[in-house]
């Protein structure tokens, strides 16, 4: 994030850049179905109108719309808030150096003999883990029902996501209830769905969200290291469990969002009316 000085928080200084690049808020909000409030408040600092699993997907959205450093503004963030950043997400110290020092005008040099030989080992060390990864899922998938963890994206289809933040906030008023929680990782969840229904998910800030269908009589289990997101098209059709304590989901066909800080051990279920 190059154009974001230090001097000022980040926040200022990522609304100036917005700013100088003629880019208007309400032009992000359109385009991220971002509420324009929620947007403001980013601006502002106001870290604290919904759960932290939101506000960070919201920053991450915004970071990207006016040109930033997502995984700069990300860390600064997590630092603000005292939370810990995803090790995916923190850049190598190599990486970070040549970034510092790298010059449109630098001529790189032609790799050398031993660099070409550490590539091979690393192109090698590759298709080991490749080929044992594929051993793997196959051992697992010849296992045949004994319990096994699995990823949704392997359970189903993934699909269109059926439910937008810019909706829920047009027809429905969130309520949220907290409650502590005090797991001990790994976090295990499972769900199942007594009538087909949309599901939306992603775990640890991975910025990978998985939007798909849960069958009638289906179900799916999944292991997570801390962080959970999980949004659900009719509350009343789905049971959930996590770590194998049923969570109390409204009795209502509206939709539900589950939320768990593993670093506060707080669960918080967000249920929708509507307006």
């Amino acid at each position: 994030m190059n154009e974001i000085q230090e001097t000022a928080p980040f926040f200022e200084e990522l609304k100036k850049l917005r700013v100088e690049r003629d880019i208007e808020l309400a032009e992000i909000a359109t385009r991220t179905k971002i509420n324009l409030d929620y947007l403001e408040s980013l601006e502002s600092g106001d870290f604290t109108f919904l759960p932290y699993v939101y506000v960070r997907l919201f920053m991450k959205a915004y970071a990207v719309e006016v040109g930033a450093e997502t995984d700069e503004v990300l860390q600064q963030l997590d630092h603000l808030m005292d939370r810990q950043t995803p090790a995916e997400e923190l850049p190598a110290n190599d990486e970070l150096h040549e970034e510092a020092h790298l010059d449109e005008d630098v001529v790189l040099p032609t790799p050398s003999v031993n660099n070409l030989s550490s590539s091979v080992v690393k192109v090698a060390v590759l298709l080991v883990v490749v080929f044992f990864g594929v051993w793997v899922v196959r051992q697992i998938a010849g296992e045949g029902e004994e319990g096994s963890i699995e990823e949704p994206s392997q359970m189903a289809i993934p699909v269109a996501p059926k439910i937008t933040d810019q909706q829920l906030n047009a027809d429905f008023v969130p309520t949220d209830e907290d409650q502590e929680w005090n797991l001990e990782p790994p976090y295990i969840l499972t769900m199942s769905a007594e009538e087909e229904t949309w599901y939306e998910l992603e775990t640890d800030y991975s910025g990978n969200i998985t939007s798909a269908n849960l069958n009638r009589d289906g179900d799916i289990s999944l292991q997570f290291g801390e962080n959970l997101y999980l949004r659900i098209e009719r509350a009343a059709d789905v049971s959930v469990t996590l770590n194998g304590t049923p969570i109390p989901l409204p009795d209502e066909t509206h939709p539900a969002d589950i939320i768990y800080d593993g670093q506060e051990k707080r669960l918080t279920i967000r249920s929708y009316t509507p307006r």
